[in-house]
């Protein structure tokens, strides 16, 4: 996951927009844009985690990392059974209607907290100290409205890589 830090945004953003708009139908293609959503996920995870070692080394109060991590299981648990259940046996997917919806709104929420999770350990990073609300908002809209927050916001993590981050 740290090679999805690395990228340059550019490549970011043909990553994204291969996996996660693919304009075909059919299972195979269906399912490259879950993989577009696992990604994306992914990155904002990397980028909460790995930056929690430079928030140490600052001398700042490390989040809940632990948090994150549960997060991004369940959405990534989430994001499998949303793909794969009108697979299952017929008395499963009948459960599966009721409970489907109520797992995805859950991923949803989990999905904004690894989001916020991301955009205050990118603001520590940079402001290098501790941040309120007002210093990562920005951050957070970036990566919800991510079409054209990865040209703003990759460009800034290869910077404070090359920088401060020797370790990612």
């Amino acid at each position: 996951m740290k090679s999805l830090l690395t990228l340059k945004h550019w490549q970011f953003f043909l990553l994204l927009m291969i996996y996660g708009f693919w304009p075909f139908e059919g299972s195979l293609f269906n399912t490259v844009k879950y993989i577009g959503i696992a990604v994306f996920i992914l990155w904002a995870f990397a980028v909460g985690y790995y930056g929690q070692e430079q928030i140490e080394r600052l001398g700042l109060k490390r989040m809940n990392v632990p948090l994150l991590i549960g997060d991004t299981i369940f959405i990534l648990t989430t994001i499998i059974a949303a793909k794969f259940y009108t697979d299952l046996p017929p008395y499963v997917d009948k459960t599966m209607d009721y409970t489907l919806p109520v797992l995805v709104f859950m991923a949803v929420v989990a999905g904004f907290h690894v989001f916020f999770f991301a955009a205050k350990t990118l603001a520590k990073v940079e402001y290098q100290r501790e941040v309120k609300f007002d210093d990562y908002f920005t951050n957070f809209l970036l990566m919800t409205i991510f079409l054209w927050g990865i040209w703003i916001l990759q460009p800034k993590i290869n910077k404070l890589i090359a920088t401060r981050l020797p370790v990612l």
